[in-house]
């Protein structure tokens, strides 16, 4: 893995290699437990208020469902020690479950969504000090079946 910053851009590069019998499931070679995933990343803070960023990955032992990308405009952002401050985001995801074995995006892992692409918004707040509160909404499509995927997360962090 490879990270760094210029200035108002950072970015970064990975390689990750696993090995499983469940990929045989996905692979165009069924005798292959591989799964050999690139990513690369980068974004750009045009001042102290906006950041935009994305990324792209590919598994390439996977035939079907096998990139994941993502791009993400955010707003302010909340910081836990400020009462009252705040932030906001929107983005365009589109994660194949063949790279994007477990994303860790909360709309996602709260609902059960996978495999998906589409869009995300989100807000946080903080009401009080080391108090977060946060609130997501995902709307999108299922790849392999082009039917509706939706999800809705909300969360209240305690920061001690």
């Amino acid at each position: 893995m490879l990270n760094g910053t210029a200035g108002k851009l950072y970015g970064g590069a990975a390689y990750r290699h696993f090995s499983s019998a469940a990929f045989t499931r996905i692979n165009d070679d069924a005798s292959s437990d591989d799964a050999n995933l690139w990513s690369v990343g980068a974004g750009y803070k045009f001042d102290r208020n906006w950041d935009l960023s994305g990324a792209y990955a590919k598994n390439t032992e996977a035939d079907t469902n096998a990139t994941a990308h993502n791009i993400q405009l955010n707003y302010k952002g909340a910081q836990k020690a400020n009462k009252g401050s705040w932030g906001a985001y929107t983005a365009y995801r589109y994660m194949g479950q063949n790279v994007a074995f477990a994303p860790t995006y909360e709309t996602f892992l709260s609902n059960g969504v996978n495999n998906v692409k589409g869009w995300e918004v989100g807000a946080e707040y903080i009401p009080f000090t080391n108090v977060m509160s946060k609130i997501q909404y995902f709307n999108g499509k299922k790849l392999d079946s082009d039917r509706d995927a939706e999800g809705l997360f909300g969360q209240v962090n305690f920061f001690f």
